[in-house]
């Protein structure tokens, strides 16, 4: 199950995930109702969003992430 997440690089021994950020049709719509302008808030929110990374090593057996 990789939860959203897509492998971006891989060796034998680390991966980089990435999760990218979604919008939401639902909330552009909720912030649309508050006069019309608060959509203008929540397309500035979505373009200030990144997309969530993960980096996972593996060292003798364990795994490790940052």
């Amino acid at each position: 199950m990789n939860q959203g997440y897509r492998v971006v690089s891989q060796t034998d021994s680390s991966a980089q995930l990435v999760k990218p950020k979604e919008f939401s049709f639902i909330w552009a719509f909720l912030w649309f109702l508050l006069l019309g302008i608060g959509v203008v808030v929540y397309l500035f929110y979505y373009a200030s969003k990144k997309d969530k990374s993960v980096y996972l090593t593996v060292t003798n057996g364990i795994v490790s992430d940052s």
